[in-house]
C-alpha cells in the first residue's frame, strides 16, 4: 500500500513547471540547487525539469553548462 501513497504524492510535469515559473517570477535566474531545494527533488530530476522547462515555458533558456535557468526579455537572443 505505501506505493500506492508515494505515487498519489507525485506531481504532475504541468504542476512541476509551474513551480518552476513562480521560481522563474521571484527572480530572472534559477540555479540547479534552487530547484532542488524548493522542488525537493534529486539533482538528475532538477536537471530534467529546468530542461524541460527551456521547452516548455515561454522565454526561458537553460544554460546547462552553469546549470542556470534564465528568463529572457522580449527582444533579447
Amino acid at each position: 500500500m505505501s506505493w500506492m501513497m508515494s505515487k498519489s504524492r507525485r506531481l504532475s510535469m504541468e504542476q512541476r513547471m509551474q513551480q518552476i515559473a513562480s521560481l522563474l517570477n521571484k527572480k530572472d535566474e534559477v540555479t540547479l540547487e534552487d530547484v532542488i531545494r524548493e522542488l525537493k527533488v534529486s539533482i538528475t530530476w532538477a536537471k530534467r525539469l529546468m530542461k524541460a522547462a527551456e521547452v516548455l515555458l515561454p522565454n526561458v533558456i537553460y544554460d546547462d553548462v552553469n546549470g542556470v535557468l534564465k528568463r529572457v526579455k522580449e527582444g533579447e537572443s
